[in-house]
């Protein structure tokens, strides 16, 4: 028998494309793809800028217990009545309430600190941090020194506990280091 209708006008039942369903389903696919690399790249970043961050606040602690030491030294061998004090200010000075010390070659000065004690750097090639003049940073220090059990320290003390805290701000929070340290006036 003939077909009535010529081939042009038949209805072929024959995929020539994808479905709704299947567009959609590659585009997540693809989205995925793209957008997981980029999310770990991100926390890589976010990871290498507290690194470099924390590194940097337990130098700085790290730097101001080193100027206590040196000046405990220093005091001793030299014979002076008052094993923890400095040529700018006393460290006498960081027994009450914490206090700033400026460990900068040129400037070496003990101040009381009040609430927030923001740390400057220096930006003539050196870079050293300290305060008074210089670029602003995220970062505070505060040095805390007094007897062992928590009171005030006098120079007739044998024993000294220095603690010092570096704090700093990043987008998830504050974050800080301390470092607590014993010292002994040496005979």
């Amino acid at each position: 028998m003939k077909k009535l209708f010529p081939k042009i006008f038949q209805y072929t039942n024959v995929k020539k494309g994808f479905t709704l369903i299947e567009t959609l389903i590659a585009i997540t696919v693809l989205m995925l793809a793209v957008t997981g690399p980029l999310v770990i790249s991100q926390k890589g970043l976010s990871a290498a800028g507290y690194a470099k961050d924390q590194m940097t606040a337990y130098y700085l602690a790290q730097d101001a217990m080193e100027y206590v030491r040196n000046v405990r030294d220093a005091n001793v061998l030299g014979g002076a009545s008052d094993w923890l004090s400095v040529v700018s200010g006393s460290l006498s000075l960081c027994n009450a309430t914490s206090c700033t010390i400026d460990t900068r070659p040129s400037s070496e000065a003990v101040a009381t600190c009040g609430s927030t004690c923001p740390l400057q750097k220096n930006n003539t090639g050196l870079e050293f941090y300290g305060y008074g003049s210089g670029e602003p940073t995220i970062f505070t220090r505060t040095v805390r020194i007094e007897k062992p059990d928590g009171t005030t320290i006098t120079s007739i003390d044998l024993e000294a506990k220095v603690t010092v805290v570096v704090s700093w701000q990043t987008f998830t929070g504050p974050r800080n280091i301390t470092l607590v340290e014993n010292l002994f006036k040496q005979p």
